[in-house]
């Protein structure tokens, strides 16, 4: 019978906690304003990013490391159990277990993760297997990247406003309803961007770490992408539209003007597609493409959605 691989472990949990900066307290950047009203908002945004790019690199030090130092099925396949994406060769490895394909199969797999050139995996393994040098330890990293000073950020990224005081035809009755819609999910995005930093300062391993950190940038970028659209609206008294709301919107007007035949057909064709994107990210998975991919099926259900409801169908 085959050993099976273990669930993943959990961290050990670090007892020093993140440094904070006063909100209240004269911004370290030497302007003379309050933290908060200076360099608070880039300061986070930049430890978020800094924290993201640390995960990254340890994913791609962890892999090569094992390439230079181990090689054995039994490490890689922990390895590749705890950073790959495709279920069906995290199942194909634990039920057959070793053999010369399957390792070479978990090796270049492995790799692939990295979105590194094929060619420095070829010299990597033509080379023998090397005695480990002692690991990074990687949420020192991310405490290194918090205690730096936010000094170097800009000041004009981190300016903020006050809506109404900003956008005063918010309160218009002809302002047009889907920037009171907006509005609100602004400042539920801002709601999670404050929850996210605070998580960031009280985080006891590095899964926490990196989670807070993505939670902060993607709040981060909805609320600047309401912003620009508040913006625009203030300076021309036209709608940008490139916020997903309004794609969203005028996909729903270009799909309620098409023939009920033409939908039936068009959901078939979204269901293949959905599955077929999917299938690519288990089996061929590329870092550099994960972004487009996912943006890719978030398409497809979205028209899914819009064409069911269309059609009085039932989810």
């Amino acid at each position: 019978m085959k050993e099976k691989i273990p669930e993943k472990t959990k961290h050990t949990p670090l007892v020093r906690k993140f440094p904070k900066y006063g909100r209240n307290e004269p911004c370290p950047c030497g302007s003379g304003k309050k933290f908060k009203h200076c360099c608070e908002l880039a300061y986070k945004l930049n430890l978020a990013k800094k924290i993201t790019q640390i995960r990254q690199n340890h994913m791609k030090e962890q892999i090569i490391t094992y390439l230079r130092t181990d090689r054995s099925f039994e490490s890689g396949a922990r390895l590749y159990h705890k950073l790959g994406h495709n279920l069906a060769l995290i199942r194909k490895f634990n039920i057959q277990g070793e053999s010369k394909s399957n390792l070479e199969m978990l090796h270049y797999q492995l790799w692939k993760l990295t979105g590194l050139p094929e060619k420095e995996f070829n010299d990597i393994m033509m080379q023998p297997v090397s005695k480990p040098k002692q690991p990074e330890n990687i949420l020192k990293q991310i405490i290194e990247a918090a205690e730096a000073a936010p000094s170097t950020i800009s000041v004009t990224e981190a300016v903020k406003f006050k809506l109404r005081e900003e956008f005063p035809f918010l309160a218009d009755k002809s302002c047009p309803d889907a920037f009171k819609i907006l509005v609100a999910d602004m400042m539920t995005a801002h709601d999670n961007y404050i929850q996210a930093h605070e998580e960031l300062f009280n985080i006891t391993n590095e899964q926490e770490a990196f989670d807070a950190a993505d939670t902060l940038i993607n709040n981060y970028l909805d609320n600047q992408a309401i912003w620009k659209e508040l913006n625009h609206y203030k300076t021309t008294g036209a709608i940008l539209g490139k916020h997903p709301y309004f794609q969203d919107q005028n996909r729903q007007k270009e799909l309620t003007a098409k023939s009920v035949p033409d939908l039936m057909i068009m959901l078939r064709n979204i269901e293949h597609s959905i599955w077929r994107v999917t299938k690519k990210m288990k089996d061929d998975p590329k870092p550099e493409l994960v972004a487009k991919r996912e943006k890719t099926i978030r398409d497809y259900e979205r028209d899914k959605k819009i064409i069911k409801s269309l059609l009085n169908l039932n989810e």
